[in-house]
């Protein structure tokens, strides 16, 4: 979930399922075009394909979940007195 808000700040239309070009229609906020037509997004898998090639490589990418959060936050995580 993460990532899809990620990829959607960069563009919506990233988002949208590429096997069916009225995905990518219905993202550009067009009509759709057949009356059965059920627009459908991204597998999680390609979203995290897209950032790992959007996102600077010093960040880690988005594959790594716990290491990657101290690179996206600059917080090492846990609670640390200051």
């Amino acid at each position: 979930m993460l990532a899809r808000a990620a990829l959607s700040h960069v563009s919506l239309t990233l988002l949208a399922n590429r096997k069916d070009w009225r995905n990518i229609h219905h993202a550009l906020g067009h009509s759709a075009t057949s009356v059965k037509f059920v627009p459908a997004s991204a597998l999680s898998s390609e979203v995290l394909s897209i950032l790992n090639e959007i996102v600077p490589a010093r960040s880690g990418g988005y594959n790594e979940t716990a290491s990657g959060t101290n690179d996206l936050t600059g917080d090492p995580g846990g609670f640390i007195g200051r």
